[in-house]
């Protein structure tokens, strides 16, 4: 009999009754029973899946050229740290962090969302040059942070770095990264860089 013959034969009768578990977007396990043309929902579990919540701060604060530290929020809220580390200045990357202490370090806010939409070339020319006169002029030792550390922060001292040593995008990761492991710009940002890489 030809597939044509198979489908034309075919009676819904002689489908076998089934049921299909999932999980849905609060954590729920719910199965659905399809009978006579319904829906049956029956949650199978009433506790939500565990997890681990990590209330411990990341106090990690890389250096990675003379002068130039990243790091995440934690770091830019731990005045002690800041101290010991010589920082003078502050590059915040994550506008929902405040500047904890404008009457110790000098500041520079960038809105930069961590989203693979954001241009992040727009903002570039702005942090970097904030970055050089840091570095050149004051001679200051400037910290570029952002929520983690992950992904807008290190995206910005990547560029520096490619800048900086005439780097492409791969080298410049590697360089960070072999100082700050933890690193991964989103895939958009990476992108970004990857062009800028070809313009150094």
């Amino acid at each position: 009999m030809s597939f044509q013959e198979q489908v034309k034969n075919f009676s819904k009768s002689k489908l076998k009754k089934t049921s299909t578990s999932l999980k849905t977007e609060d954590g729920r396990l719910v199965q659905l029973n399809i009978h006579d043309l319904s829906f049956k929902v029956r949650n199978l579990e009433n506790n939500l899946p565990g997890f681990i919540v990590d209330n411990k701060p990341d106090l990690t604060i890389n250096e990675i050229l003379p002068g130039l530290y990243l790091s995440g929020q934690d770091v830019a809220r731990d005045l002690s740290i800041l101290k010991s580390s010589g920082i003078t200045h502050i590059l915040n990357l994550a506008p929902i962090i405040p500047c904890s202490f404008p009457s110790e370090f000098a500041y520079k806010t960038v809105e930069l969302l961590d989203v693979p939409e954001t241009d992040l070339i727009s903002s570039l020319e702005d942090c970097l040059n904030f970055i050089d006169l840091v570095l050149k002029d004051s001679k200051g030792n400037v910290l570029v942070h952002c929520n983690a550390g992950v992904s807008r922060a290190p995206s910005i001292v990547i560029a520096f770095v490619m800048r900086k040593l005439k780097l492409d995008y791969d080298d410049a990761l590697k360089f960070v990264k072999d100082k700050r492991p933890c690193i991964r710009p989103n895939d958009g940002f990476q992108k970004q860089l990857r062009e800028l890489g070809k313009t150094v």
